[in-house]
C-alpha cells in the first residue's frame, strides 16, 4: 500500500494482533507480523573522564581519550608505556624491551641487628614468599663445624693446658656460682666454690707474657724422685725467671 497524501490516524493502529498498544509503546515489525512493544530505556545520564582521560558529556555522541604523558603513548588501539621514561623506585630498572629487572644491590644497607621478626624472601617451591627470621630453624643449614646437641662439661684443656676443669673423672662444675671471676676496685679473680685449679709443667722460658703464672713438675729420679711448684716472678728491670715455691723428695 502506498499513500500519496499524509496519513492522520483517528482511532488508533491494531498490530498483527488486534492490539492498539498503550501509552510509550512503538509498533515494531518482525518480519512478517507487527507487534506493540516498549522500548527498552537506559538510566545513564551522562558521562564523567576520569584521571588521565578527556572527553565525556551528558548528551549525544560521547568521547573519551586518554592522556599521554611521561612513558604514556595513547594509540588508536593501545597504551603503550616505555619504561625507561618513568621513575621507578630501589631496585627496579628498565630494560630496552619495555621490561624490569630486579637489581638487590640498590637496596638501602642494612647496618643494624637483625630482629627476629625481620623477614627474608625466599623461595618456596618455586612460589616467591616471605619469612620471618625467628621461624627458622637451626636444623636446615649446614653443619660444617659438626656441632653436636650433646650435653656435657667441658672437656677441652685451657690455652696451654695451663687450667682444666670438668673433665670425665673429675666433679662437674654444676651450677653458675661454682665458677664466677670476682671483680673489686682494683683486682680480679676466678672463684671455683666446688672445685679446685690444676696446672700442668711447661717447659717455656719464663717472659712478662706468663708472670704470674704456675707450673707443677714431677722429675723422677733414681734413688729420689722430685716434684716441684714454680711461679714465673720478675726478678730485674726485664728479667723474668721460674721461682720454686715448694719442693718434695721422695725415694
Amino acid at each position: 500500500m502506498k499513500f500519496l497524501t499524509n496519513v492522520e490516524v483517528e482511532e488508533g493502529l491494531k498490530d498483527s494482533s488486534g492490539d492498539l498498544g498503550s501509552p510509550g509503546q512503538i509498533l515494531s515489525s518482525t518480519g512478517t507480523l507487527t507487534n506493540w512493544i516498549t522500548p527498552t530505556t537506559g538510566d545513564i545520564t551522562g558521562v564523567t573522564a576520569g584521571t588521565g582521560m578527556t572527553g565525556g558529556g551528558t548528551s549525544g555522541t560521547v568521547t573519551l581519550n586518554v592522556i599521554g604523558g611521561t612513558g604514556i603513548t595513547a594509540n588508536a588501539n593501545d597504551v603503550a608505556i616505555n619504561l625507561t621514561e618513568v621513575t621507578l623506585g630501589a631496585g627496579l630498572d628498565a630494560n630496552a624491551s619495555d621490561s624490569l629487572s630486579l637489581d638487590l644491590s640498590e637496596f638501602i644497607d642494612m647496618t643494624a641487628l637483625m630482629l627476629g621478626t625481620d623477614e627474608f624472601i625466599v623461595l618456596d617451591g618455586g612460589a616467591q614468599r616471605r619469612k620471618a627470621a625467628n621461624e627458622i630453624g637451626l636444623s636446615i643449614f649446614l653443619n660444617d663445624p659438626g656441632f653436636t646437641t650433646n650435653t656435657g662439661t667441658i672437656t677441652g684443656a685451657a690455652r696451654e693446658d695451663r687450667i682444666a676443669f670438668g673433665s670425665a673423672t673429675q666433679d662437674d662444675i654444676t651450677n653458675d656460682e661454682d665458677f664466677t671471676i670476682v671483680q673489686t676496685a682494683n683486682e680480679e679473680r676466678i672463684k671455683i666454690a666446688n672445685g679446685g685449679v690444676q696446672v700442668a709443667n711447661m717447659n717455656t722460658t719464663a717472659v712478662a707474657g706468663l708472670a704470674g703464672s704456675l707450673r707443677y713438675r714431677y722429675v723422677p729420679g733414681s734413688p729420689k724422685n722430685f716434684s716441684y711448684v714454680d711461679m714465673c716472678m720478675q726478678t730485674g728491670g726485664s728479667s723474668y725467671a721460674w721461682v720454686n715455691i715448694v719442693q718434695n723428695v721422695w725415694n
